[in-house]
């Protein structure tokens, strides 16, 4: 993630037991603290205003936001595709919570329209801003611009030649479109958009608000008959090779956080490691040199879990997770493993029983680079990091 946003540094911790998003930067004299804005949030019940505390110290400004029970909505899209309603739904409360500032004085321009800095609470789709108490010179309306589109093209996996979504995208082309006009077309949208036919909804809530319904991976099913002549080649590959001799794992490095464990064949269907076989030029069969990932393996037990995608979701949730673990003590979505420049990282996505590296419990959001014989206990079952798995 970028570290620096609008002049501030960013980082994440946790104190007092709750989640923090910390913004720092060199306190400036030609843009100070407007202090009536951070009274009027401390002091009257603003929704949709994530709470925040100013610290100024040794010519240091640090702005602490309270993130505790929520998500970046960026995490979220990541994990659950919207509707178009739902995905309607939250712009406009995105855009109400700016127009609501104006009753108490707060500049529009001041919001962070920013997918990573924008947080949600994933059971109830309630959405909270960061909200800047300084001055800024940033658009309202341009920002707001970049970041539909960055959602429908990039991110929420929306359809961009949908009507009504053509004509949202058209709305915010126009350079005469204020907030106000655009808060009120994304309304009529929200009224005319009807709901989908079961066999195309993506994500509904319960009574309870609680997500059911495909999840992203799922969808990928809806476009097999565009794809279904590549997965079914890849397919039959993978079938075949499920029976060749299986490749034992590659231990190296000293042990350091966690007693040195040799891995067994794995069990499950995404712990196989394809050989793929290039063109024959001759009577003997030319293997590509094997795909090499990292694994965690159960220090007690004999679960192993392939590390087989650069980005590597880990819940109890079988639908949205790549891999799902079966005990009520791990979250829906409870950690993620990301691989960056080659080095593997992992996060934890704001789980209730946490996610620990070594003994030490991770700050949720923030990613924490993994090492050979790292102990990672994800709630209160119990990995072993293993660099290299062949």
């Amino acid at each position: 993630m970028d570290k620096s946003l609008f002049g501030f540094n960013v980082d994440f911790t946790a104190g007092s037991g709750r989640n923090l998003l910390i913004l720092t930067r060199k306190s400036q004299d030609d843009t100070p603290v407007v202090d009536y804005q951070v009274e009027m949030i401390a002091h009257n019940e603003l929704p949709g205003i994530l709470k925040f505390h100013v610290i100024q110290k040794d010519k240091e400004l640090q702005l602490q936001y309270d993130t505790d029970g929520m998500v970046s909505l960026a995490n979220f899209l990541k994990r659950q595709v919207l509707s178009k309603g739902q995905f309607l739904s939250v712009l406009d409360k995105i855009i109400s919570v700016i127009l609501a500032g104006k009753n108490y004085f707060l500049d529009n321009r001041n919001f962070i329209l920013d997918e990573r800095f924008i947080y949600i609470n994933p059971r109830l789709l309630q959405v909270s801003l960061v909200y800047l108490p300084v001055k800024t010179t940033q658009e309202v309306m341009q920002n707001l611009r970049s970041l539909v589109v960055n959602l429908v093209i990039n991110t929420a996996g929306i359809e961009s030649h949908d009507n009504i979504i053509r004509q949202l995208l058209a709305g915010l082309k126009n350079d005469e479109f204020n907030l106000t006009d655009f808060s009120r077309k994304v309304k009529d949208l929200k009224s005319e958009s009807v709901p989908e036919p079961d066999s195309r909804n993506l994500l509904t809530t319960t009574g309870t608000g609680e997500f059911s319904g495909k999840s992203r991976k799922n969808c990928l099913l809806s476009n097999l008959p565009k794809w279904g002549g590549y997965l079914l080649a890849r397919g039959a590959a993978v079938f075949g090779l499920l029976f060749l001799p299986g490749a034992r794992p590659l231990i190296k490095g000293n042990s350091s956080s966690c007693t040195e464990v040799k891995a067994s064949q794995p069990s499950q269907l995404n712990k196989y490691k394809v050989e793929i076989e290039s063109k024959p030029v001759s009577d003997d069969t030319v293997l590509l040199d094997k795909q090499v990932f990292p694994l965690l393996k159960a220090i007690n037990g004999e679960e192993e879990i392939v590390i087989n995608k650069n980005e590597f979701s880990l819940g109890r949730n079988t639908d949205t997770c790549d891999y799902s673990i079966s005990s009520m003590n791990i979250g829906r979505a409870h950690a993620v493993i990301k691989k960056v420049n080659g080095n593997y990282f992992i996060s934890d996505l704001d789980s209730k029983n946490g996610t620990f590296l070594n003994g030490s419990r991770l700050i949720s959001n923030k990613e924490y680079e993994l090492k050979h014989n790292d102990k990672v206990t994800l709630a209160d079952i119990e990995y072993c990091y293993i660099q290299e798995y062949i």
